[in-house]
């Protein structure tokens, strides 16, 4: 077997979509609003809209034996400085295609000028971690995927209450706060603790993007938790959109959300509470990535309806400048 990579252009879709369809498992197939035939067909599309230097199949002959996508992340290369990337999606049927995807890719980033990716792996896939390793990327840390599926519960008609705690729209008026508790956190993102990016906007990142958040376009809902009128948590979700551009019906927590440690006990589910009340309406499933070990968000989202659907690996890579 030889295994080439070239680009995706003019390879055939429906080759490319019976490998994805002929895969042991889909990333998304814990949205069960679509069927696997149509989560490989938002892939496809994904894939066809890419740039000519942005997909790339792994061919034996005429066989399609592997696939990826790469995009540029416009809103981290202007914050870091640093141009950045994302390894959107690498699908393939055989260990060799994994390596040539890789390596076509890495050609590409640093073609363009980019200096630093990143990939989020479905757990499943796991044993492709060596394949990356062998290329320079390294394993960040590992997720759990946290979805609520809102065709199958029951919202609550009422959030519980906590006594002198109420959870209201953001406004710009909530942030000096919200920025000061956000900055007695932990630190909660994976670009956080990135070793290869800048320390001094590792440390901004925060603030900067819950600012982009309430007033720019970074999240679609944005909800403040006050105690005694002032603000000591905060909820950022957005709607998902396909690899293809057109909306889907998923709302994401992976925005931003924190709580002060010192918020009266119960504030942290009626938060969450109102946040589930607020896009059950306009979403079918709701999800979140829980970073482990953080065994308190998990229980808390379980508590409103959450439950897990396995585990992702964050792996980056650094080229060269």
């Amino acid at each position: 077997m030889t295994l080439l990579g070239r680009p995706l252009g003019g390879v055939d879709a429906g080759k490319t979509h019976t490998l994805l369809a002929d895969l042991p498992f889909h990333p998304d197939d814990w949205d069960r609003a679509l069927s696997i035939p149509d989560h490989c067909a938002l892939a496809v599309r994904r894939l066809a809209a890419a740039g000519p230097d942005q997909a790339w199949a792994a061919l034996d002959g005429s066989r399609v034996l592997g696939v990826a996508c790469l995009s540029a992340l416009p809103w981290d290369t202007g914050f870091f400085g640093l141009p950045m990337g994302r390894l959107d999606l690498l699908r393939a049927a055989d260990p060799g295609a994994v390596d040539v995807l890789l390596e076509a890719v890495r050609a590409a980033a640093e073609q363009a000028g980019l200096r630093h990716l990143h990939h989020v792996l479905d757990a499943r896939d796991q044993g492709l971690v060596r394949a990356f390793e062998g290329q320079g990327w390294h394993h960040a840390w590992t997720s759990v995927r946290m979805v609520a599926d809102t065709a199958r519960r029951e919202a609550e008609a009422v959030p519980s209450r906590v006594r002198s705690v109420e959870v209201v729209e953001s406004t710009t008026a909530h942030l000096p706060e919200l920025t000061e508790v956000a900055a007695r956190l932990p630190r909660y993102s994976w670009l956080q603790h990135e070793p290869g990016l800048p320390a001094d906007r590792r440390a901004a990142y925060r603030a900067t993007r819950l600012r982009s958040c309430v007033e720019g376009d970074l999240a679609d809902v944005c909800l403040t938790l006050l105690h005694r009128g002032r603000p000591v948590g905060f909820n950022a979700s957005a709607l998902a959109r396909h690899g293809d551009g057109t909306l889907g019906s998923t709302f994401t927590f992976e925005r931003d959300t924190f709580v002060d440690p010192a918020a009266p006990r119960g504030a942290s589910r009626l938060l969450a509470q109102h946040v589930v009340a607020r896009l059950t309406p306009r979403a079918r499933y709701l999800t979140g990535l829980v970073r482990l070990p953080a065994v308190a968000m998990f229980r808390l989202l379980e508590s409103v309806g959450f439950a897990s659907s396995g585990g992702v690996l964050h792996l980056t890579l650094d080229l060269p400048g």
